[in-house]
């Protein structure tokens, strides 16, 4: 049987691929943007329209107060400008050219949260 392709013209080829190429190859379905487009060293997980995906399963150790990091993520730009929810994908790829900042405010005055009328009074425990 004899072979379709000469192994020797592919990989001559594979390295002349251009800088764009090289961007499409490491670019997830449901990105807005071909990854690595974005500021240098920056990452999905680090934008503002990323939204963090937690599996299955693992709520209720978040519930309880474990913390997971999470490593997929669908990007919110891709539904802005596509208009459907786009898969999930690692967050730890290459920012494209829709990267905002995630920014988080700390104020230095943290004034008490107002008192719940129900703080005072609880509920029994549920029986099982």
């Amino acid at each position: 049987m004899s072979r379709l392709v000469n192994d020797d013209t592919v990989s001559a080829h594979l390295h002349d691929a251009t800088p764009l190429d090289q961007k499409a190859r490491i670019t997830h379905k449901g990105m807005a943007h071909f990854a690595g487009t974005g500021p240098p060293r920056k990452l999905c997980q680090s934008c503002a329209h990323m939204r963090a995906v937690i599996p299955q399963g693992k709520a209720k150790a978040l519930k309880a107060g474990v913390n997971l990091t999470p490593y997929r993520g669908q990007c919110l730009k891709f539904k802005e400008l596509t208009g459907r929810k786009g898969p999930v994908f690692p967050v730890r790829t290459p920012a494209c050219r829709h990267y905002v900042e995630h920014k988080i405010v700390v104020t230095d005055d943290e004034e008490e949260a107002p008192p719940h009328s129900n703080s005072a009074r609880r509920s029994p425990p549920r029986k099982r």
